[in-house]
């Protein structure tokens, strides 16, 4: 049998990590590794580089402070561009060696921005040994090499604190239920963070648990893949009206099917898809009444906006269990993130005077994918350091404490799976503020710039979902819903991020001040909202449509999502 290949892409200075890295992973690794460094023929050079890599079944880039040096990266005929961008042309897979902590930056060149949705395992020299067993564990999931237990080299430092006894019971126990509930990107992340700190047991291996929980976040992206494919093709076949687009729908079904065997007949599709794709496989315990209120909510082809909030509403009562819209087991909001990469957009529009259209850079952000709901509201509520802690009110306006002392105002719709309604912008930033401290990760309200690229990605498109209103895919007046409905409800291929929710259903408050965008954004200032509500037209459902109100306000038309600059510590895969 042909031995498994690993190709190590380094920069020169960064050759004492590599090295240390490839002695390592060839006792962990039932694999063939390549490095340049042994002796290669100077007029063979490219050639042997470019066949090795060819060969190889995983790439491994090694991420340090010398990788991505602006001077040579950028220079087409720089050999790490080369490799990483071979890399991705032949659709390697990819694993980043994240040294000291560092990830790819991003401003990276076009043909190799992609490498920065990779993922990466942080080394640190404190926990080396520890790194390289994690490092180790993704290349073998990803490349299906072989796993050996050999121990790392003695001359690493060990860890110097293992956690309690009862803290490592404590993790076993979240872990097993983030593994049976279906969450497994939350528990791989878990699982990760119990090996770094030195845990080690020989009864419970958390390292063979760490590898099927990679195995099975994998599979729940390929079929969240599927669901992304079928979407889109389904979506076409709705708009086809040509000739040739029809062609061109038959031919994308007849590539899914290729590639997706188990299906067979056109209209065997939707039934089987709902058995096996997309969120269905995350939600393995739910029962017969959820599934079917679930089949309800997420098909906007046979049912109305009506129809899908029913039964958003029926899912509330019986319970939710779909990602991102609830609890984690800790009691904390399990949020799903959606990342928005660092690039130029189209904002504004001609048609808003408030609002005029222009082109502009944003950095690289994360927004959840749904506004706060009204569950993962009320546990900011109920929690002991909450919502009365007033260190989560700390650096706002004096007003804040105004807002405080007002208490809280009750939510109007009170549907758990629906967006926390009659919230002010104060309330918003505590909630902020207070999870921040949860996450340890800074969270905040997005800016009005940052809201509107996520729902209009960069072709300055009018909805989130396209340029021409669909009644079937916002909750606005028009759906005659007359309320809030359950987020997600409105499922659409086209979303540039697969962010949802940005066409109606609430207001959604924004950090910056309606007026100046620069300006301090804690002042008392009126603060801008975007998206629209569940009571407006579509003339305000419009991406680049804004409002404002006063922080201190509160309504049944205004709620909130939220944004991280740096990688949340959960985040989807993308």
């Amino acid at each position: 049998m042909t031995r498994k290949q690993l190709f190590i892409s380094y920069r020169r200075k960064s050759w004492g990590h590599a090295k240390q890295l490839r002695d390592n992973l060839a006792r962990l690794l039932d694999a063939d590794i390549f490095m340049d460094f042994t002796s290669i023929n100077r007029d063979e050079f490219e050639s042997a580089i470019l066949t090795h890599l060819q060969a190889s079944d995983v790439v491994l880039v090694v991420v340090t402070e010398h990788t991505f040096d602006p001077a040579r990266i950028h220079r087409d005929d720089d050999w790490v561009r080369r490799e990483i961008r071979e890399a991705l042309n032949l659709k390697k897979p990819i694993a980043l060696a994240c040294i000291d902590g560092l990830f790819p930056p991003a401003d990276l060149p076009d043909d190799i921005r992609a490498v920065r949705n990779k993922e990466g395992k942080r080394l640190f020299a404190e926990f080396f040994d520890v790194g390289c067993t994690l490092l180790a564990t993704h290349i073998a999931t990803i490349g299906n090499i072989s796993f050996r237990t050999a121990a790392l080299s003695p001359a690493q430092p060990t860890v110097p604190a293992v956690p309690s006894s009862s803290t490592v019971q404590a993790r076993r126990v979240k872990i097993e239920t983030l593994m049976e509930s279906g969450d497994y990107a939350q528990a791989v992340f878990e699982l990760e963070s119990l090996l770094e700190s030195g845990f080690k047991s020989r009864f419970w291996n958390a390292e063979s648990i760490l590898v099927e929980a990679i195995q099975l976040r994998d599979e729940s992206a390929r079929h969240d893949q599927m669901l992304r494919d079928y979407a889109e093709i389904v979506s076409m076949e709705r708009l086809a009206k040509s000739s040739r687009l029809r062609q061109q729908v038959a031919d994308a079904w007849q590539q899914f099917r290729i590639e997706n065997p188990q299906f067979t007949e056109a209209d065997d599709y939707e039934g089987l898809f709902k058995k096996i794709g997309g969120v269905y496989l995350k939600l393995r315990n739910i029962t017969a009444e959820q599934q079917r209120l679930l089949d309800i909510m997420l098909d906007p082809r046979h049912y109305d906006p009506k129809q899908r909030a029913e039964a958003g509403r029926k899912l509330s009562d019986i319970g939710d269990p779909r990602p991102g819209v609830g609890l984690r087991p800790d009691g904390i909001p399990d949020l799903l993130w959606c990342e928005v990469p660092a690039g130029t957009c189209q904002l504004g529009s001609k048609e808003y005077k408030d609002n005029p259209s222009r082109t502009i850079s944003i950095a690289q952000f994360w927004i959840t994918k749904y506004p706060i709901t009204y569950r993962q509201f009320q546990s900011f509520l109920e929690a002991l350091d909450g919502y009365y802690n007033a260190a989560w009110w700390q650096g706002l306006h004096a007003n804040a404490l105004q807002a405080q002392q007002l208490g809280i105002n009750e939510q109007r719709f009170k549907y758990w799976n629906n967006p926390r309604d009659n919230v002010s912008w104060y309330e918003a930033m505590a909630f902020c503020a207070w999870l921040s401290a949860k996450l340890k990760t800074p969270i905040t309200l997005p800016t009005e710039e940052q809201w509107e690229k996520a729902a209009r990605g960069i072709d300055g498109r009018s909805y989130s979902y396209g340029n021409t209103f669909e009644t079937n895919l916002a909750n606005i007046v028009d759906s005659g819903i007359g309320m809030t409905s359950a987020v997600g409800i409105f499922p659409d291929p086209s979303l540039p991020y697969g962010v949802m929710d940005m066409c109606g259903n609430v207001w959604e408050w924004c950090l910056n001040d309606y007026d100046d965008s620069i300006k301090d954004a804690r002042s008392k200032n009126r603060k801008g909202l975007r998206g629209g509500s569940w009571y407006y037209d579509r003339i305000f459902a419009h991406a680049a449509s804004r409002f404002r109100y006063d922080p201190i306000h509160r309504d049944s038309l205004n709620g909130f999502r939220v944004v991280v600059g740096l990688r949340p510590p959960s985040s989807p895969e993308s």
